[in-house]
């Protein structure tokens, strides 16, 4: 499954959700395909999750966090503070293409993220693996806000050619996200 497939269609079914999103390709993919008033991670790689947890903690909306396996091998203890936070908002969705994509396509060491998963406490109903366009619609199709604690969905992508660079300066995301989060 492609990225640029995975992200529209989040974009495309929780377009009122909150979105934050890591470092790299997801970013500018996200980018590509939404309003602009999301958060877009420019270099932090490993947190996006963890600020996702902030801003589910403070808001009552959706949020959709774009992770990256690599991001996630960064950090991987925020999904254990996502489960113990118990945020009842929080999708966590991690793009697995087995590469640092964004870096120039190094392999990335292979981490089984379900076991990630319940290791940090998920239950195991609270995670699902996506390997293709029907289980993302699927898993999507079952998501009503709020949610029973966090929620980690899991897709297996393919490397495509680089979306455009987000073209946006810190300050202008930060506007666009908090104008977002007022709404």
């Amino acid at each position: 499954m492609k990225r640029s497939c995975v992200v529209s269609s989040l974009v495309r079914r929780f377009s009122d959700a909150l979105f934050v999103s890591c470092n790299g390709f997801n970013s500018r993919e996200l980018y590509k395909a939404d309003d602009h008033q999301n958060f877009y991670m420019l270099g932090s790689m490993g947190l996006a999750t963890s600020i996702g947890i902030g801003v589910a903690a403070a808001s009552q909306k959706l949020v959709i966090v774009l992770e990256g396996d690599g991001n996630v091998m960064m950090m991987p203890a925020s999904l254990s503070a996502a489960k113990t936070l118990d945020v009842t908002n929080l999708v966590i969705v991690i793009l697995d293409n087995r590469v640092y994509e964004s870096t120039g396509g190094q392999p990335c060491p292979h981490m089984n993220f379900i076991h990630l998963g319940l290791a940090t406490g998920l239950p195991r109903d609270r995670i699902v693996q996506c390997e293709d366009e029907a289980s993302l619609e699927s898993a999507l199709s079952n998501i009503v806000a709020p949610i029973d604690g966090p929620l980690l969905i899991i897709c297996q992508t393919k490397a495509e050619p680089p979306p455009p660079r987000v073209a946006l300066a810190p300050p202008a995301i930060a506007d666009g996200f908090i104008l977002k989060l007022s709404k």
